[in-house]
C-alpha cells in the first residue's frame, strides 16, 4: 500500500468528481458505491462514510463542545472526542 502521509492532493474532474487514492480506500475498506457525508467548514470540508452511529457521535461532540468546526484543528478535536467517547 502506498504511504501518502496524513494528506493528499486530489483534482476535481467533470461534474465535480474526484478520486480517492487507492491507499486511502484500502486503508479504510472503502468500496465502490459507498455513500459519504460532506460537511462544509467554510474554507474546508470533512468527508466521512455514512456510518450513522459515527456521524451522530461527531455531531453530538461538536455541539457539546460548542464548536463551529471552522478549521482543521476543530475537526481533529471533534474526531478525537468521537473516537474516545
Amino acid at each position: 500500500m502506498e504511504d501518502f502521509g496524513r494528506e493528499a492532493i486530489v483534482q476535481v474532474h467533470k461534474r465535480g468528481v474526484f478520486t480517492l487514492l487507492n491507499a486511502l480506500r484500502e486503508k479504510h475498506g472503502i468500496e465502490k458505491g459507498e455513500t459519504f457525508r460532506i460537511v462544509d467548514l467554510d474554507g474546508g470540508f470533512i468527508l466521512t462514510p455514512m456510518v450513522a452511529e459515527l456521524a451522530r457521535e461527531i455531531e453530538r461532540a461538536r455541539i457539546e463542545a460548542g464548536l463551529a468546526a471552522r478549521c482543521a484543528q476543530d475537526t481533529a478535536a471533534i474526531l478525537a472526542g468521537a473516537r474516545s467517547g
